[in-house]
């Protein structure tokens, strides 16, 4: 089971503008707040990002623009007869059951979308 919190009209508009895409003379501005993950938190962490700008790219250095896998969530089902590869999806958080207890593995480490990892 997947479940993407990020995958939304406006995720479709920021891929391609932050991997250089036409702007047409518009700006791309993202804004909201992140999950905190630190033990104890009650409130997401702030953030406001120009999309074209060359910093919003370099938040994933690996492609130096927003991947469509980016801040996905995947459920990994324990019963599963064939169970999904992460290397599919490299970027998404990756849940799974370990010890009778749904665990959070980020695969790649981005701390600005999770300090709690």
């Amino acid at each position: 089971m997947e479940c993407n919190f990020a995958c939304t009209i406006t995720k479709l508009s920021r891929v391609p503008i932050s991997g250089k895409a036409s702007l047409n003379g518009h700006r791309y501005l993202r804004f909201g707040e992140f999950f905190d993950g630190t033990l104890g938190a009650s409130l997401g962490i702030p953030f406001l990002f120009d999309i074209a700008s060359g910093d919003y790219g370099k938040l994933w250095p690996e492609y130096d623009y927003e991947s469509w896998s980016a801040e996905v969530e995947v459920f990994h089902s324990p019963m599963a007869e064939q169970p999904m590869s992460i290397e599919l999806m490299l970027e998404a958080i990756h849940w799974r059951e370990i010890n009778g207890r749904f665990e959070r593995k980020p695969f790649l480490s981005y701390p600005f979308f999770d300090p709690g990892s």
